[in-house]
């Protein structure tokens, strides 16, 4: 549409002779993907791209296409109980919660697939969806080994995906597609989204009378409390789940998360772990620790930090990180990291004093305070 003719046989070419086209170039190339994946293939969208409008103008002609096809919906529903708007609004969440298939608890508790079978059909043979359907052996006549019941369903255009997403948002449009094409913006969040979760549940509790322990999973809690009551929180023996390294107060109002590679994990034949946090520079896992804990009044800065200085082995920067989210944020941040010895023996280094780390292990064979 663009009238480029060179990049899509220069990608070619590069693929058969299996060399990179260079970081330069591949840049390039991603940026030009995601501004095709934001503005879509629906041809007002296109047209509207290539005269030059604005992104926000580019949204709101995905907006009335949406506003059509839920008029479509609407015609069809009239007879099915508005099934097939209901599979066709929950798409994103679907998408986004990376199930291996559609999960219709998603729509009702009770749901099932015989119920919403034909509204599953009318949403793919209109194309607003794109059904992918399981197939239990890779033979010839795939048809004769599909299993209905356990299939994907997709946006049919991917821009109207975008604008699905974006649809009950108060952000300008422009910005955001322009993050989203730049590649600053990603739409998983999960770093950060359970921190971030807290710390409006502490905002809505203020200071309410409950006294709650938030806790989201195995690496993030919360203590809310009106009478400043505290918690002993333990942290787990990377090498034994059934005992901890020591123990930690959590005070009133306090985030503490805790990032680790003893929880999902890989092992390389010559023994080396690669866990799921990776360093963006080298795209593997460092193993400088084996659990990072950050304490702060804010769950998100600490759900961000514990993650982040994962990969930082540099003490210096580690500390200046630290200093500048305490500075930005009018925070208080503690850190505590564990590292991996001879014979299963740990070395913790924390900016908290010794006596702040309870009942500690025999495992440990030293604790050194680290300045702020």
């Amino acid at each position: 549409a663009k009238g480029d003719n060179v990049t899509a046989p220069a990608i070619r070419e590069a693929f058969k002779a299996k060399k990179p086209l260079g970081e330069p170039i591949h840049r390039k190339i991603m940026q030009t993907f995601r501004t095709y994946m934001a503005v879509g293939g629906m041809p007002q969208a296109v047209a509207a791209f290539i005269d030059g409008e604005t992104y926000e103008q580019i949204d709101f002609i995905k907006r009335n296409i949406l506003s059509l096809y839920e008029d479509d919906l609407k015609k069809y529903d009239d007879e099915n109980r508005e099934k097939a708007s209901v599979i066709y609004k929950t798409i994103p969440q679907q998408l986004g919660n990376h199930n291996s298939h559609f999960k219709f608890s998603l729509i009702e508790k009770n749901a099932r697939y015989k119920s919403y079978m034909e509204a599953v059909t009318f949403v793919s043979e209109s194309m607003i969806g794109n059904e992918c359907i399981n197939v239990t052996a890779p033979e010839i006549s795939l048809e004769a080994f599909a299993d209905r019941s356990n299939f994907k369903l997709y946006m049919g255009d991917t821009g109207l995906l975008i604008s699905q997403i974006m649809k009950n948002s108060d952000d300008a449009e422009e910005n955001i597609y322009k993050s989203l094409i730049f590649d600053k913006l990603s739409i998983n969040l999960g770093a950060f989204s359970k921190g971030y979760v807290a710390d409006r549940v502490m905002d809505y509790l203020g200071d309410k009378e409950e006294t709650i322990l938030l806790n989201e999973g195995t690496s993030t809690i919360v203590g809310h409390s009106k009478d400043e009551r505290t918690w002993n929180v333990g942290i787990r023996d990377p090498h034994n789940k059934y005992s901890y390294i020591f123990g930690l107060e959590l005070n009133n109002n306090t985030s503490l998360s805790t990032s680790g590679s003893d929880q999902n994990y890989y092992l390389l034949e010559d023994g080396t772990v690669r866990c799921h946090i990776l360093n963006p520079y080298t795209g593997y896992s460092e193993n400088y620790y084996s659990i990072v804990t950050v304490l702060c009044e804010s769950a998100m800065a600490s759900d961000v930090l514990s993650t982040a200085l994962f990969s930082i082995e540099d003490s210096e920067l580690s500390i200046d990180i630290i200093k500048a989210v305490e500075n930005e944020y009018n925070v208080n941040v503690d850190v505590c990291y564990v590292s991996e010895y001879d014979n299963d023996e740990l070395i913790v280094r924390t900016t908290l004093d010794r006596d702040k780390l309870l009942n500690k292990s025999t495992s440990i064979l030293s604790t050194e305070v680290m300045d702020k």
